[in-house]
């Protein structure tokens, strides 16, 4: 049986072996593809443990997840992580929106991904469309996380609805109770409506459990809006305690010895306004305290 010749360009036949590699070549297309996504992930998952913002390990994060982008560019993870970086910046243009926008639109329906575009455009200030963007993402996820209510939450305050702040951030309270950003978060919204029992009990939480923070701003934060609570309703003797432990607690924050000044002169105790009058003016050099 004489052998099949097929005609190519610049060619008259094949031989036998360029036909079998003809044969095989989608193979190897999409052993290429293939190697291509693997790089891509392995991009992708260096970036996340580098990234550190405005710093060195950050500009080699965003290399890479450039990279991991150029190389898998239907992967909407990829851009919606470039978008969660961008947000951990002091400077975005709305970079972050075109690119979770990108994402949004290979997978519409990923709740997660409509957090961050609500967390970007409240970063832009752009509060009604932020508020409708966490509406649809918990719409999206019937087990709607704590931080997507936190996120509601200060969408909601920044609009004004403090009420609805409250509500908000409560339910991430009731998914975490032991969360202390939660709790503070909640007792300066309890503050702000004249809730000032709701506001000692979030506080005092904090301040009981205070050996577990990590955030010595946190627990700081957390005697001033006590004290003002008590202050506020007038148990003055509480603030009296709060303010006090200022004095330790605090020993170079200007606004919170100002304020527990301002206090102690406000109910006439004159040896304890001195006494932070002479902790303010040390930090001025204009007095050095006592050993």
């Amino acid at each position: 049986m004489r052998p099949v010749l097929i005609p190519v360009y610049a060619s008259r036949y094949f031989t036998a072996t360029a036909l079998l590699l003809a044969l095989c070549w989608p193979c190897g297309i999409a052993d290429d593809a293939s190697a291509r996504q693997e790089e891509a992930g392995r991009c992708y998952k260096q970036a996340k443990r580098l990234w550190q913002p405005d710093s060195e390990n950050g500009t080699k994060a965003m290399i890479l997840i450039d990279k991991a982008i150029k190389l898998s560019p239907e992967t909407a993870e990829y851009y919606s992580q470039k978008a969660e970086f961008l947000l951990q910046t002091e400077e975005d243009d709305g970079g972050a929106l075109t690119l979770i926008d990108r994402a949004l639109a290979k997978q519409p329906n990923n709740p997660h991904y409509h957090t961050v575009r609500a967390e970007t455009l409240a970063r832009l200030n752009r509060l009604p469309e932020a508020k409708e963007a966490i509406n649809k993402a918990m719409g999206k996820d019937a087990d709607a996380n704590c931080y997507m209510w936190q996120i509601k939450s200060n969408i909601l305050h920044r609009l004004g609805d403090d009420k609805g702040a409250e509500d908000a951030i409560t339910q991430s309270v009731r998914q975490k109770p032991n969360n202390q950003d939660f709790r503070q978060v909640r007792a300066k919204l309890r503050y702000s409506q004249n809730n000032f029992a709701g506001a000692i009990e979030d506080t005092s939480m904090i301040i009981n459990d205070r050996q577990h923070s990590s955030s010595t701003a946190v627990v700081l934060d957390a005697y001033l809006i006590r004290a003002r609570a008590y202050a506020r309703s007038k148990k003055n003797d509480l603030a009296k305690q709060d303010y006090l432990l200022l004095h330790e607690l605090a020993p170079d924050v200007r606004t919170a010895l100002a304020e527990a000044k301002q206090f102690f002169q406000s109910i006439g105790h004159k040896k304890n306004e001195d006494l932070f009058s002479r902790r303010i003016k040390s930090l001025d050099g204009d007095y050095v305290m006592p050993k």
